[in-house]
């Protein structure tokens, strides 16, 4: 029971992590590209453009994706550092083995933050659309 809520609290605290930095991130965008002039406009976009990059690698992580470079990885170190290749692994399979494990990554806590805010900047925009109707 302990462990659920650590596990619970944990992942809050994580979530509440990322939402702030979603935050600052969003205010230097703001700051850097518009000036800080709030109009709803410039904040929906200042926060669609972070949170959709975010997004796009968040999802990237957790669902391994970048799993599918291992084999180019292979090949370019094989072909550059034969020997020590073929010393370290006897078959392409051996490097995945190896390395794969490593490249999914639970960031389920940063996808939903991320969500969570392009339904935010996407409401700021139909709210920013209807009022130059």
């Amino acid at each position: 029971m302990k462990k659920f809520f650590k596990d619970h609290l944990q992942y809050i605290l994580r979530s509440l992590l990322t939402a702030v930095i979603m935050f600052v991130l969003s205010i230097l965008v703001l700051w850097s590209l518009y000036g800080f002039e709030m109009r709803l406009d410039y904040i929906s976009n200042s926060i669609f453009i972070v949170n959709s990059i975010s997004f796009a690698v968040a999802l990237v992580m957790q669902t391994g994706a970048t799993r599918l470079y291992i084999g180019f990885n292979y090949t370019l170190k094989t072909f550059f550092q034969y020997k020590q290749m073929k010393q370290d692994y006897k078959s392409m399979q051996d490097y995945y083995d190896e390395k794969a494990p490593g490249h999914k990554k639970n960031v389920s806590f940063v996808l939903v933050v991320t969500v969570l805010y392009l339904v935010v900047a996407l409401i700021l925009s139909e709210i920013y659309m209807g009022q130059i109707s």
